[in-house]
């Protein structure tokens, strides 16, 4: 008999019983851990008993399968309001607003697809592969040892459907309360339904923010007027302090703008920042109002006599989910394959319907609604495009105005394939006489070619699409690298804003590299993203600073990127892009645990590096310290890669086709 073993490493397997198993001819083992350690110690255990063991690399056949599915899941998402009808309804027709306005379909994780918010892609992609694995060898028999219950479940309704025994390894019993509570589908109803309530009672922010702020603005003509909506407090600190708003996302932007004598007017939609806690964030505000900018915050447009609106929205929006919940897991399957995936979405689902993410969207919709109905900041308005729900609120709120507002999305950031929000499928781009299209912006100004292609494949017309700058990347417009030479012996690792891939990174790392010094001057740093709570990280990596090498740095990226030779890059993060244009090797990761997410993901060239183990990644790192230079051909393929993603125009200082496409 062929066995198939599925474990993380919380595996416990000196706890199998081998006699219950029969005689095993193979034993295929699946990790979806990259720890050597724990591979190791379950192949010894099989070793011991004679059993005949293939280690099969997981982090390339998951990788592999993200891929593959991909286009299905983008499709599968935009078919699923038509898959359940209601009464000659569909999803969208159901969970429509009580203004007939929107539809809560547009503002649910499960219609977003977010890669970051949750694992569910992630999750997929493992249990793709696992199927078509097992399907290849005609494996008999699963023991699956691992602590996602999710997966386990999926795994489980495939196993009875295909005739394979399915059993259940001991594992160190880590899950928390909430994790416990997730399996019981009433109980999760119930969780959901508090935690939005929670999320409701948690609106006297809003209260504070506009009793603050109201007190002190006073009203004033607009001149020309182009209203901004951004995330905050991302800002340049030293400026806030003295009461000068300059908005890192667009600062370029800004100046021109200013220059021009344009009344901007800066809508902030607050995101929790580890440097700045929301007390101080609030009294930058208070200063920048106080010395005359445009300044508020989304929160304010949602008064108290509008939660019956948002209340009896989530209500109706709960009845008709619980309603027709027992009908949507039948409809979890990809185009070809068999088996059902509705276990990985559940959580999307109930949150998104029941709890806190349901709140959240009908919330902005509302503040959205009563900005565009009671103010006037100008006919164009300018936001960061990454497909989020709220994004899709604003534009469905900005159908109760009968001004003609241009709404234009900004890419701000670099885009990569497997960042699924950013992409719809063709269907929906193309629909229009239908009951709540996808809510789309007049114009996607990209900030280089390969957005732009992205897409243009992704289906959208080219009269939706435009290129400009890409003014957060303006440190690398014209970079003077340091020579090799006179750089530092540094391995630098950019962690991404993630906090369970920067925990996986950390410890991908940490076995093999705590004791690492191929050079007396080697050095490891370590730079957090801004939003990552790193004590956190650390806490959850069991990494002991004092006994490493490793030395956390709070600097600019833009600051440690010339030093470094080699850098490390987590997540979907635009560093891997600026370590390119300073001359650095990028290094990229592949493992079990997370499908690799990376702009530069499959990218063939000789500047990027993908690294599946440890030891490969210390033979990186070894190559590029004492590389003793980096030929022209190199950096030119370097600034050739660079310039694909980013459009940085050298010909000119100021955004000229930004502006362009803005006025």
């Amino acid at each position: 008999m062929k066995i198939f073993i599925v474990f993380d490493d919380k595996i416990k397997i000196n706890k199998i019983n081998m006699k219950d198993l029969g005689e095993i001819k193979i034993a295929y083992l699946f990790p979806l851990t990259s720890k050597a350690s724990v591979i190791n110690k379950v192949r010894d255990v099989l070793d011991d008993k004679k059993i005949r063991v293939e280690i099969l690399n997981t982090s390339s056949l998951i990788n592999q399968s993200a891929d593959e599915i991909r286009d299905l899941y983008i499709k599968f998402i935009a078919e699923l309001p038509e898959r359940l009808r209601i009464k000659d309804r569909n999803l969208r027709e159901l969970f429509e607003t009580p203004d007939k306005m929107a539809s809560l379909w547009w503002f649910s994780l499960v219609a977003e697809k977010n890669t970051l918010k949750s694992d569910s892609f992630n999750k997929m992609s493992q249990l793709h592969s696992i199927a078509k694995y097992a399907k290849k060898i005609n494996v008999g028999h699963i023991l699956y040892g691992a602590t996602c219950n999710r997966l386990k479940e999926s795994l489980i309704s495939y196993s009875h459907s295909k005739a394979i025994k399915f059993q259940q390894v001991p594992i160190e019993n880590l899950r928390t309360l909430k994790e416990i509570l997730r399996d019981f589908q009433i109980v999760s109803s119930l969780t959901h339904f508090f935690l939005a309530l929670y999320y409701l009672y948690n609106l006297s922010k809003s209260a504070r923010i506009k009793k603050k702020l109201n007190n002190i603005r006073t009203e004033r003509t607009l001149k020309k007027p182009i209203l901004i909506i951004t995330y905050y407090p991302n800002i340049d600190m030293e400026s806030a302090r003295k009461g000068v708003f300059r908005n890192k996302y667009y600062t370029l932007l800004q100046e021109e703008l200013e220059k021009e004598g344009r009344d901007i007017v800066w809508i902030a939609i607050y995101g929790q920042n580890n440097r700045v806690s929301f007390k101080e964030s609030l009294g930058f505000a208070e200063k920048f109002v106080r010395n005359g900018y445009n300044f508020y915050f989304i929160d304010e447009f949602l008064d108290y006599k509008d939660i019956a609106s948002v209340v009896q929205t989530y209500v109706l929006g709960c009845f008709r989910f619980l309603k027709i919940r027992k009908s949507i897991p039948e409809l979890h399957f990809l185009e070809g394959e068999d088996y059902n995936f509705f276990p990985l979405l559940r959580e999307e689902w109930y949150t998104s319907y029941v709890g806190s993410v349901a709140i959240k969207g009908i919330i902005q919709y509302e503040r959205f609604k009563n900005m565009f109905r009671n103010h006037y900041f100008g006919d164009r308005i300018l936001y960061c495009f990454e497909n989020h729900a709220w994004e899709k609120a604003m534009i469905c709120a900005s159908g109760h105005v009968k001004n003609n507002l241009k709404l234009l999305g900004y890419q701000h950031s670099t885009v990569t394939r497997m960042l699924l929000n950013y992409f719809n499928h063709k269907s929906e781009i193309s629909e229009e006489k239908v009951s709540f299209p996808l809510p789309k912006p007049d114009k996607i100004i990209c900030n280089g070619n390969i957005p732009f292609n992205y897409m243009k494949e992704s289906g959208w017309p080219d009269e939706y699409l435009c290129i400009a700058e890409a003014i957060r990347y303006n440190n690398i417009k014209y970079v003077n690298r340091i020579p090799w030479v006179s750089k530092k012996d540094i391995f630098l690792i950019a962690l991404s804003m993630c906090f369970e891939e920067s925990v996986a990174l950390l410890n991908f790392i940490y076995d093999d590299l705590k004791t690492y010094k191929p050079t007396n001057s080697f050095k490891i740093w370590i730079k957090p993203h801004p939003f990552l709570d790193i004590k956190r990280v650390l806490g959850n990596s069991n990494i002991d600073l004092e006994n490493t090498l490793f030395e956390i740095k709070e600097d600019p990226i833009e600051n440690l990127l010339p030093m470094a030779k080699a850098v490390l890059v987590g997540g979907d993060s635009g560093v891997s892009i600026e370590a390119l244009a300073f001359g650095c090797k990028v290094i990229s990761l592949i493992t079990s645990e997370r499908i690799n997410m990376s702009p530069l993901r499959n990218m063939q060239s000789d500047c990027v590096a993908f690294a599946s183990s440890s030891k490969e990644l210390i033979r990186i790192v070894n190559n590029q310290i004492f590389k003793l230079f980096v030929d022209n051909s190199s950096y030119k393929e370097m600034e050739s890669i660079v310039h694909n993603f980013l459009y940085l125009n050298t010909n000119i200082a100021k955004p000229e086709k930004l502006l362009k496409c803005i006025t």
